[in-house]
């Protein structure tokens, strides 16, 4: 009798720890299911000082579980875009050929790039958003500490004849410029240069931002691209 009621309670042990597996397997699925969602395009439309109207494409998302995080994120996407247009529409005609790669959407990131072609290279800037609080990151998301962020690229190597090593001062600007939005950027240049806005082109071609692709954080420093840093996500 004795080993009789042994031999069910190990019997329902092993059921009882296969039904919990399963439910821990389901539990993760639908937790995937429920971050899923899409990214579609919209656009904004501009005029420039001859009230001529420019449609500027950006990106929007829909069909996010959490309805106030949608709102964050299509705020931001919508919001980078608008404010570069703020100080005035002088180079519309440009930004309608501007093209726009999703370089990765997950439960964690959507990563947005904008690239518009110029001579010698092209503009770019992302945006990366988390995809939890409905933020915009800056490059501080993906380090520990600022002295860790500014020795990986003090270390960094590329490891060809056309991009010199990055010294302290060249660090510090990256780091400041990721952080800053576009908008901020030509700001910041506007207190200096008082026609920073109407050479908009001219100074985002410059500016340091970063996109995520292929599970590698990807820095642009400049048009042509010799100088883009890449380090892996991987853990």
């Amino acid at each position: 009798m004795v080993q009789t009621r042994i031999l069910v309670i190990l019997l329902s042990c092993i059921i009882l720890s296969g039904c919990l597996s399963g439910c821990a397997s389901s539990l993760n699925g639908s937790m995937t299911n429920t971050n899923s969602y899409e990214v579609s395009d919209a656009d904004l439309v501009f005029y420039d000082k001859d009230k001529e109207g420019y449609r500027i494409p950006y990106k929007q998302v829909s069909n996010m579980l959490d309805a106030n995080i949608e709102e964050k994120v299509n705020y931001v996407l919508r919001q980078t875009i608008e404010d570069l247009f703020l100080p005035g529409a002088a180079w519309c005609s440009y930004m309608e050929n501007v093209n726009i790669t999703v370089t990765m959407q997950s439960s964690d990131y959507l990563s947005v790039l904008y690239s518009l072609p110029i001579v010698n290279g092209e503009i770019r800037f992302g945006i990366v958003m988390d995809m939890h609080s409905g933020k915009r990151l800056s490059l501080y998301h993906f380090w520990n500490d600022d002295s860790t962020l500014k020795q990986a690229l003090l270390d960094y190597d590329y490891s060809n004849e056309f991009s010199p090593p990055i010294d302290d001062s060249a660090a510090e600007d990256i780091i400041l410029e990721a952080w800053m939005t576009e908008s901020e950027y030509l700001y910041r240049w506007y207190q200096k240069y008082r026609f920073a806005y109407t050479s908009t082109i001219n100074f985002l071609s410059t500016k340091t931002s970063f996109y995520l692709q292929d599970d590698q954080l990807i820095i642009t420093r400049e048009q042509t691209g010799w100088s883009d840093m890449f380090f892996s996500l991987a853990p």
